[in-house]
């Protein structure tokens, strides 16, 4: 059993010096696979660096308390020898890979090497950065339990894989944590898709963590709307985008008859598996070098010019303040922006330092600047990755507002409750576009 009692973890100084988790104590059976669930900000990437021995042996910081496993006790240096940790972080590993999938998978043992065949992986000479997100976090995993450890982690990697993806991978996972006797720990906000793949599921919360209550969230949700709702956006002539003309002989996209027809205040969504080219689609839609081209509808997506927000962009630590990185409008709609920060992220104002964020609040900084500062369109892979439930009210709230102005939503997830929220909270025509799978040979 891996005992955790009374942890507490500081990262860093100033505000972010406040311990989280705080007075931490919980069990984790090996032989299992347990999900930990919690709010932004609670501190679960803080455990499992904790866990794996990189804080503060790598990332700085301190903690507290007695973590032990097997009578085997975790001191601040990392584990004894006898004890080995492995950690899949929420951010793209992947790009830590050097060379191709075939290099990355060669001398995986058979087990694992038949477990990479039933994935959705590109073919062996692919380069490993130009793998999906979803593609990366298969491989960082598979290399992980190829480590053989006594404790892995998987933080956030669930978002990132669709379902039939994560149900392959999870079945083999809970096989070998069973047959090797390891603690296997998820890590995600979303507690019934943890329900999905884990034996039990725990939280890592406080009481004033909790979930707001729905007035809240309402209020949450139009102070957001309202902050991108009374921009003035320059009309461009909207018409019809056949991106497949763009799309790699290898792939199929699936568009409705006559292509996607761009109307002012269309939300669209792009479906797929891990690996479909969804982000390549996004990514296209906003200008980034393509396979092949099409004038006119360049031209049009031209006149758009959507602003792309990549599954782990969080680029809000270049500036010194939150009420910086938000500076594009914040003297308009500063007392919003107080009261979304304050609701959103507990115990910070706008003059708090992004770099003591968490990897989700600084996703949902990263939204709100995105939404603050562009004027027709915004293309959003996987944007409700490293989000709980009360940051995606504020998602769901940008989106409505922007898309009641005329603005124009691209965007791709792997979590049909999400696309259903977001789909039922916003008001405006919305269509779904398909992109198959790529096929590995």
């Amino acid at each position: 059993m891996l005992l955790i009692e009374n942890l507490s973890v500081f990262r860093g100084g100033g505000e972010s010096s406040t311990p989280r988790p705080h007075d931490y104590s919980a069990a984790f059976q090996e032989g299992e696979i347990t999900g930990l669930a919690g709010r932004n900000g609670s501190g679960k990437t803080s455990l499992s660096l904790v866990l794996a021995g990189i804080l503060p042996r790598v990332v700085g910081g301190d903690w507290n308390g007695q973590i032990t496993l097997r009578d085997t006790h975790l001191a601040p240096t990392g584990w004894p020898s006898s004890v080995s940790a492995a950690y899949a972080s929420q951010s793209e590993g992947g790009e830590a890979f050097l060379g191709t999938v075939g290099d990355v998978i060669a001398g995986l043992a058979p087990d694992l090497l038949s477990l990479a065949d039933q994935l959705p992986l590109p073919r062996s000479d692919t380069r490993i950065q130009h793998l999906s997100s979803g593609q990366k976090h298969i491989l960082e995993w598979i290399l992980c339990q190829a480590r053989r450890p006594d404790i892995i982690m998987m933080d956030e990697g669930l978002s990132s894989l669709d379902p039939k993806t994560a149900s392959v991978l999870f079945t083999a996972s809970r096989d070998l944590t069973r047959a090797e006797d390891r603690v296997l720990i998820l890590i995600d906000q979303d507690k019934k898709r943890l329900s999905h793949y884990a034996d039990n599921v725990q939280s890592l919360e406080s009481p004033q963590d909790r979930t707001a209550p729905q007035q809240a969230k309402d209020e949450v949700s139009e102070t957001a709307a309202h902050l991108v709702s009374d921009a003035t956006r320059p009309r461009v002539g909207f018409g019809t985008v056949d991106l497949a003309a763009w799309w790699p002989e290898n792939r199929r996209c699936t568009f409705r008859a006559g292509g996607l027809d761009l109307q002012p205040g269309r939300l669209v969504r792009f479906t797929g598996g891990v690996g479909a080219g969804k982000s390549t689609l996004l990514k296209a839609i906003s200008g980034f070098p393509g396979p092949r081209r099409n004038h006119d509808a360049q031209e049009l997506l031209n006149r758009l010019r959507p602003i792309y927000l990549g599954s782990a962009d969080q680029f809000v630590t270049g500036e010194r303040t939150i009420g910086a990185v938000l500076a594009s409008s914040q003297s308009r709609h500063r007392e919003e922006l107080r009261f979304l920060v304050g609701r959103m992220l507990p115990d910070r104002t706008l003059e708090t330092d992004p770099g003591c964020l968490s990897f989700g609040q600084r996703r949902l900084v990263a939204i709100l600047s995105v939404f603050m500062s562009v004027e027709q369109a915004v293309a959003l892979d996987e944007p409700d990755k490293g989000l709980d439930e009360n940051s995606q009210t504020v998602l769901a709230g940008l989106v409505t507002g922007f898309l009641s102005n005329g603005g124009v939503v691209f965007y791709s997830s792997h979590n049909p409750d999400f696309a259903e929220y977001l789909g039922s909270s916003v008001i405006g025509s919305q269509m779904s576009v398909a992109v198959s799978e790529q096929t590995r040979s």
